[in-house]
């Protein structure tokens, strides 16, 4: 066998060796530069998302991939997921291997949990840029957000809230998990409608961990301790997904149901009348716009400081047929 021979198997065995490592380790990866040469002359970008999905975040990373095609003369991104949904530690151990690995920008969500900002924070100390979409962090390091501003948009579903209800409703409120700044945001803009509207009346705050069969539970529960209780508002996906999927007869208890985020399973809520309204974020925006301000930002890097916010809207049977879904470019 020649030498060459000999370095073409040896290479092949080396891919397959970190392609088993990245197995071993549960860390899913996509790169916009396979095949490309020359990518020490680009910007090198690791993506880290919470959750492999069929929607939110998927679309999330199609606009990152819509980015980085558009861009491919520029950066080199490559996208990883923590194995477990919403496992900070995870993520938190993913963003250290991109810090080791001396990247030039990381792309991720933020969130509340002190080790995960501490990570954060070494990571610009050592020079790379942060960009956080779909949740920011206050009062942090010099960093750029991408997404929703998540209190006017709680801001604007409360006011379709007294809309839809005339004024008088007790609410339940149905979010993720503690510690997400934009689901806070969120829920602080949402209940604020009460001061306007005293008819309203919001009694209940649970969590469904971002976990369909939670939601269904909660949605039991949630009825059967405060019957008084004729509208649920989901502040996030995983709530309007399930109920938009699962058309059960203890959804049919609630007057009035409000989701947030526009995807397959909520326009089947939409068309069925089991989902009132929904506040569509636009996840693909988010993606791509992330990626193009690092492509065509200016010397700034890690220093940079700005917030750009995505656009929303709201959803109803209604219009149903005058939207395109946010994640379409």
């Amino acid at each position: 066998m020649s030498d060459n021979g000999v370095r073409k198997r040896s290479g092949r065995a080396a891919l397959l060796a970190v392609a088993a490592c990245l197995l071993v380790l549960g860390i899913g990866v996509w790169s916009a530069a396979l095949g490309k040469a020359n990518i020490e002359d680009k910007v090198r970008i690791s993506v880290i998302m919470p959750h492999r999905d069929d929607g939110y975040w998927t679309y999330v990373v199609e606009g990152v991939e819509a980015g980085a095609e558009q861009y491919a003369d520029r950066v080199d991104v490559k996208v990883y997921y923590s194995q477990l949904n919403y496992n900070v530690e995870q993520m938190t151990s993913i963003i250290k291997r991109q810090i080791a690995a001396r990247v030039d920008v990381i792309i991720a969500q933020g969130n509340e949990f002190e080790d995960y900002q501490n990570i954060l924070r070494e990571a610009w100390s050592k020079g790379i840029q942060i960009v956080l979409v779909d949740t920011d962090i206050e009062n942090f390091i010099p960093h750029v957000y991408i997404g929703t501003d998540n209190y006017s948009a709680g801001q604007e579903l409360g006011r379709r809230l007294a809309e839809l209800t005339g004024g008088q409703a007790t609410v339940a409120v149905l979010s993720g998990q503690p510690k997400y700044k934009n689901l806070e945001d969120r829920y602080t803009g949402l209940t604020e409608i009460s001061q306007t509207y005293p008819g309203i009346r919001f009694v209940r705050l649970e969590y469904d961990n971002f976990d369909s069969l939670t939601v269904l539970n909660k949605v039991e529960q949630i009825k059967a301790e405060d019957p008084e209780i004729d509208t649920l508002v989901c502040i996030e996906g995983t709530g309007g997904q399930t109920i938009g999927i699962y058309n059960a007869e203890s959804l049919k208890k609630y007057k009035y149901i409000l989701v947030f985020d526009y995807m397959q399973e909520t326009l089947n809520g939409l068309e069925n009348e089991t989902i009132n309204g929904v506040m569509a974020q636009e996840p693909y925006q988010m993606g791509y716009m992330a990626v193009q301000n690092i492509a065509e930002s200016t010397e700034d890097g890690n220093n940079a400081s700005y917030s750009t916010f995505t656009s929303i809207r709201w959803i109803t049977k209604e219009n149903l047929d005058e939207q395109v879904p946010g994640y379409e470019e």
